[in-house]
């Protein structure tokens, strides 16, 4: 049997196409019944397209009066006049594949170069009005709608002038017989608040939020295998810790452990891929300002969380909302290994810069410090020395740096203290603060206090909770680090 996940990554139909039925379900009727238009939003790469397609085929399946055209917005030039005219160009080659009869009023659009922006405008209306009143509907998917922030001209942005007149179109929809799906990796609000803060389309259009598959649409991608793979549970257990159910990681991963029917051979080899993806998404996220909320929503401290963008994150799918025990609930990312990404990226440019700068300060510090008293294995001294009081920590701080080197490979830190949080950090210099006090000064009990503020602020697995760390906390700790840097640098 041949490897029946080359080509990870392409959209996928028929057989190929795993999970999300009821998805199909609803939004097959949603569009047969003529309801209305939709927005299909996901991150990169979860299957947007692939859930479309299949939408499609049963939407055509059901309705043989009706043109259909898929434009994908991201390969067509970046101009008004061109995105109209490919949508009349689509909607006549999928009537003439199947041999009907275009309206009279195509002769004279097809014959007739529009001049300018709003006259493509003006012959595509007329030309989906001419088919619903040949009583043909028209349905148009249009792909990679996030390119429309490219459409500008010099004068203004042809981007707003684009959506205002799409708005126009579905909206009179008993005139032009349209329906539209607009697939984004972004909200249709936040595409049109980027762009002049209009909003058009937004509450024109049914949204619906593609994340990685369930347990089940897993377990339906593995019966790809047939018989030459029968994947184990443990083997299926470490695929979701993996990749969460996002089906393009799966199949990555499935696809390179093909050969060895291993998930861990296959994640080794992929690895280069998957975080390959992670910088990707991380770049979008960055480009929309979502990347620091992500990070304080998942590792924390959350000291200026927007409750739009992290409801944004979690409808996205890149993170998901867990119930905690105290009546509240806290956000880890899709999948464990993801999640291990994002601690080792607050890790590597905590969300505070004072504090980053602190951090990195006090771990160069003990460092030199225990170097020169201890000598070169230091953290071997300090475990016999402190077996009680350090040992469990530092064997923390090794197991995670293991762990990120197998997940990560050559890009994780083989520094230890790169592992260790503000309490941990304290440990070590109070145990041997005969070697810290030149330094510091004052006393243990004052550093502690000053410790253990810093480590509530700076804690990764704070719960979200409106008000958890208070401005005055803030400022104050703000303090504490100005007043260590001091003590460092001196």
């Amino acid at each position: 049997m041949r490897n029946p996940f080359y080509g990870y990554g392409r959209i996928r139909r028929g057989g190929e196409f795993v999970g999300r039925h009821r998805d199909i379900e609803r939004l097959a009727d949603y569009l047969a019944s003529c309801s209305g238009s939709l927005g299909v939003i996901g991150e990169h790469r979860v299957g947007k397209s692939s859930l479309m397609r299949a939408v499609q085929d049963r939407v055509i399946a059901a309705n043989g009066n009706l043109a259909f055209a898929w434009i994908n917005l991201a390969v067509v030039p970046n101009s008004v006049q061109a995105a109209f005219r490919e949508i009349v160009t689509e909607l006549v080659q999928y009537l003439r594949d199947r041999h009907l009869k275009l309206p009279e009023v195509f002769e004279h659009i097809l014959d007739t170069k529009p001049s300018d922006d709003y006259q493509a405008y003006q012959h595509c209306r007329r030309a989906l009005i001419g088919l619903r009143k040949a009583g043909i509907d028209s349905l148009v998917v249009m792909d990679e709608f996030d390119a429309v922030r490219s459409f500008e001209d010099s004068s203004a942005k042809d981007s707003s002038v684009f959506i205002q007149r799409l708005r126009e179109l579905i909206d009179h929809r008993d005139i032009t017989g349209l329906s539209m799906v607009f697939i984004a990796r972004r909200s249709l609000i936040a595409i049109e608040r980027q762009l002049a803060g209009i909003s058009n389309l937004d509450g024109v259009c049914q949204k619906h939020f593609v994340k990685p598959l369930d347990t089940a649409g897993i377990k339906e991608m593995l019966g790809r295998c047939g018989d030459a793979w029968r994947v184990s549970q443990e083997d299926e257990d470490l695929l979701q810790q993996y990749t969460g159910g996002h089906p393009y990681l799966t199949e990555m991963i499935l696809c390179h452990g093909w050969e060895n029917r291993s998930v861990a051979a296959g994640f080794e080899a992929a690895l280069s891929g998957i975080l390959d993806h992670y910088r990707h998404l991380r770049d979008l996220l960055e480009e929309d300002k979502l990347f620091d909320q992500l990070l304080q929503a998942t590792v924390g401290p959350h000291w200026s969380l927007r409750l739009e963008d992290v409801e944004r994150l979690a409808q996205y799918g890149i993170m998901r909302r867990i119930s905690t025990s105290e009546d509240g609930h806290s956000f880890r990312a899709w999948s464990r290994h993801f999640q291990s990404f994002l601690e080792k990226c607050a890790r590597e440019k905590p969300l505070w810069e004072l504090w980053r700068e602190t951090e990195t300060g006090l771990r160069n510090l003990i460092e030199s410090v225990c170097a020169e008293k201890l000598g070169p294995n230091w953290q071997n001294v300090l475990k016999k020395r402190h077996e009680k009081a350090l040992g469990e920590n530092l064997n923390k701080c090794e197991l995670l740096m293991a762990k990120e080197q197998k997940n990560f490979g050559v890009s994780a830190s083989d520094r230890l203290l790169d592992y260790a949080y503000p309490m941990d950090l304290w440990a070590i210099i109070s145990k041997e603060w005969q070697h810290f006090r030149g330094i510091l000064g004052r006393d243990t009990g004052y550093w502690n206090e000053r410790f253990t503020l810093l480590s509530k602020v700076r804690n990764p697995i704070a719960h979200i909770r409106e008000g958890s760390i208070s401005a005055h906390e803030l400022t104050t700790a703000q303090g504490y680090c100005e007043e260590l840097l001091a003590c460092i640098n001196e």
